[in-house]
């Protein structure tokens, strides 16, 4: 994902052609994309995926994430509101529903998603990364920091994309 991002899309590309009807290959085809700052080619991707899964939180997340990216806010805060729609309550898409609103100005907002997610905390794990992601959103680097600096201590699987995250 992190180093060699055009051969990343090509392997993805390959495994989508393997099962062209999962919306997980059509996704981690568009975030592939996404990571290699494609992002008119990864919304196509994205929409692509939703268009074969309209309730696949991960493709509408996505699709959220690369419309802010091209700046394209009012649309990205559409596809989060679909995105959480279908998410089942995952934490990381409250986490970037958090970052978003902290970006978009509305600290208070994001805070009181930060404490719903640090009360969900208390009865399951939640990655340090989702905890980072809204304190970029809230401005807060030193927690940014100290949430990334955790994520080695917990051996999460989040860890390879503290490098490429545009958000972090």
């Amino acid at each position: 994902v992190t180093g060699r991002a055009g051969e990343g899309v090509i392997e993805a590309q390959r495994a989508g052609q393997l099962d062209p009807l999962s919306p997980s290959s059509g996704t981690t085809v568009a975030y592939r994309l996404y990571y290699a700052g494609r992002l008119d080619d990864a919304l196509r991707e994205f929409d692509r995926a939703i268009a074969g899964a309209p309730g696949f939180a991960s493709a509408w997340l996505g699709r959220a994430q690369t419309l802010r990216a091209l700046g394209r806010v009012e649309e990205s805060r559409a596809a989060l509101a679909s995105a959480e729609e279908h998410a089942g309550g995952r934490s990381y898409i409250r986490a970037y529903k958090a970052y978003a609103l902290g970006a978009d100005g509305d600290l208070a907002g994001g805070r009181a998603i930060q404490r719903e997610l640090t009360d969900l905390a208390a009865t399951r794990y939640v990655s340090p990364f989702h905890f980072a992601l809204v304190a970029a959103g809230l401005g807060d680097r030193a927690e940014v920091r100290q949430q990334v600096a955790r994520l080695t201590d917990d051996g999460s699987g989040w860890a390879v994309f503290v490098s490429i995250e545009r958000e972090l």
